[in-house]
């Protein structure tokens, strides 16, 4: 399977090596990946800004910059969410309006890719330790998605070195997590 990775503007500036594993955790699952190097921002900052229009234009070239049928994985739900859920409001009855419902249909959050399109749980990976994991809002209110990230034994299913993997490993640090019991899986794959 040939996916196109859609890789946020702020993981593009700020964190280009997780985007370079990412790629790496897609061909682990089998997948083979192609990037293009045009793409830029979907557009989410000005529309939750304020300005639709530009919004509208970002969006424009984005569905540009995904011109085919293939599968499209972003890992930023932040960003897949908002494509879900507002390019509706920007494109509904436009000349972009088949471009957009094409897109919508074929574009997935890593996870959600993962553990739903394509059920691939188990990379031989294991990590002995309970870890803290909060779900973004975008991925449980714009993605519904609650289950795919960790179970009951603590373990996670992610890439990590994010901020709160950063802060969490500083000495003297200590984590509590709370979370609803109906957003854990029962058991996620690990080693």
């Amino acid at each position: 399977m040939i996916i196109d990775l859609f890789i946020s503007c702020v993981m593009d500036q700020f964190y280009p090596e997780t985007a370079k594993n990412v790629v790496k955790i897609l061909n682990m699952a089998g997948v083979d990946v192609e990037y293009n190097p045009e793409q830029t921002c979907c557009g989410k900052f000005a529309y939750k800004s304020g300005f639709v229009e530009e919004a509208k234009e970002l969006g424009e070239k984005f569905l540009h910059d995904f011109p085919n049928d293939r599968t499209v994985v972003g890992v930023n739900a932040s960003c897949v969410g908002y494509i879900k859920t507002h390019y509706k409001d920007l494109f509904y009855n436009t000349a972009s309006h088949l471009e957009y419902k094409r897109l919508v249909a074929n574009i997935y959050e890593l996870t959600d890719f993962l553990v739903n399109k394509i059920n691939f749980l188990n990379f031989g990976a294991e990590f002995n330790h309970r870890v803290v994991y909060q779900d973004t809002c975008c991925s449980l209110r714009e993605l519904g998605l609650k289950d795919e990230g960790y179970d009951r034994s603590g373990y996670r299913l992610g890439y990590g070195k994010g901020f709160y993997d950063r802060y969490f490993s500083k000495p003297g640090i200590s984590t509590v997590g709370l979370i609803y019991s109906d957003f854990l899986a029962d058991r996620l794959p690990h080693g």
